[in-house]
């Protein structure tokens, strides 16, 4: 594992992208694992990749990712927060430099192009001393901080009451960063630096709003079909939306009249927890975790208490992707999405794996150790 300024560059024959997991453990917040899985669309034998992934005696988490980088955060012995992003392909760390705004950081994003493998962009929301909403842009292209305060952004609540949930990972699509934020989605394109708040659906699948008693557990952000998808678990089940696009809008305004400042998201699916019940394992509805979606195979990935499984959202069929042990309370297991473009050495299949199989996880070996 090289650890480098440079943020490395990768090349690729193949511009398509596709989906692995990212496994990632904090053992009693003073040490840390990532190590790198494959999926196989056909076979859907899952394999750990040996050539990839690290550990650290350091505390880190995983911010987001997007297009071959992974964005990471550590803290010193001083308690001060940095950023790394992670190029796998390359095996390559790069930290970013302090930013000079010394003000509250509440969300973060990552930026990379599926056309340009060689540099990305890190972003930072804020709170400025004036209690408004700034931006922090690194661009690996400078090696230097901007920042951006949108001129035209309406809160639809005071600023510093925007932020008490754990953030969920951003989304990068369509030329912006989502994040999601008390019950709205806030939306930064990366170009123009226009900013806006979209209220999150808050309406169940037969067109009633949920009871006041009904808590959101679990969410998500991801894409599929060029549309951005907004899944979420309570105590019903999983439903999934998709943000509609100009063309969704025209339609719907066209044949249901429909009014476009209010009407921003359409159901996608809904899946009752019952769908679940064939499961071996002992769950409750908290412990559904949606994590990701595989365009390619059309499947959503849950984690659950000792099981990664899959819904297919087109056939309906529902799998057991692996399992792996839990061992006690001393630690934290989470899965991510990796998304990277082409075929290069991330895709890893051990043909001596089953489809059906026990991952040992976290890994005894895995690709070096690192120190932030």
């Amino acid at each position: 594992m090289e650890k480098n300024s440079n943020p490395g560059s990768t090349s690729t024959n193949s511009r398509a992208s596709r989906i692995d997991l990212v496994c990632h453990y904090q053992f009693n917040k003073k040490s840390s694992q990532i190590s790198f899985l494959s999926v196989d669309n056909k076979s859907g034998v899952t394999s750990i990749n040996p050539e990839l992934g690290f550990s650290s005696k350091d505390h880190i988490k995983i911010l987001s990712s997007c297009y071959g980088f992974i964005l990471l955060t550590s803290k010193t012995k001083k308690n001060q927060l940095n950023f790394h992003v992670f190029n796998p392909l390359a095996n390559q760390i790069f930290t970013l430099p302090q930013p000079s705004f010394a003000r509250k950081i509440v969300r973060s994003g990552l930026v990379a192009s599926h056309m340009h493998h060689h540099h990305f962009q890190v972003v930072l929301v804020h709170i400025s001393s004036g209690s408004a909403l700034e931006f922090g842009i690194f661009s690996s292209e400078t090696g230097e901080w901007k920042t951006h305060t949108p001129g035209d952004l309406f809160s639809p609540v005071p600023v510093k009451q925007l932020f008490p949930e754990p953030p969920v990972p951003s989304l990068y699509s369509n030329g912006s960063i989502h994040w999601e934020v008390l019950q709205h989605l806030l939306v930064y394109n990366v170009k123009t630096g226009h900013c806006q708040f979209i209220k999150l659906p808050d309406v169940s699948e037969d067109g009633h709003r949920h009871k006041p008693s009904t808590r959101v557990f679990k969410r998500c952000l991801w894409e599929s079909e060029g549309r951005v998808r907004y899944c979420y678990t309570d105590n019903e089940g999983i439903h999934t939306w998709y943000l509609l696009n100009e063309e969704d809008v025209d339609f719907h305004i066209k044949y249901h009249n429909i009014d476009a400042e209010k009407f921003k998201w359409a159901l996608s699916d809904s899946l009752s927890h019952q769908t679940f019940q064939g499961l071996s394992r002992n769950w409750k509805p908290q412990d559904i975790a949606p994590f990701a979606y595989n365009e390619a195979s059309q499947k959503m990935f849950l984690q659950l208490p000792g099981s990664v499984i899959s819904y297919n959202t087109k056939s309906g069929v529902l799998e057991e992707v692996f399992t792996f042990k839990i061992q006690g309370k001393k630690y934290n297991c989470s899965f991510f999405p990796f998304v990277y473009c082409g075929q290069g050495k991330l895709q890893y299949v051990d043909e001596k794996s089953e489809a059906k199989v026990e991952i040992e996880l976290p890994v005894k070996e895995v690709g070096g150790f690192l120190s932030f």
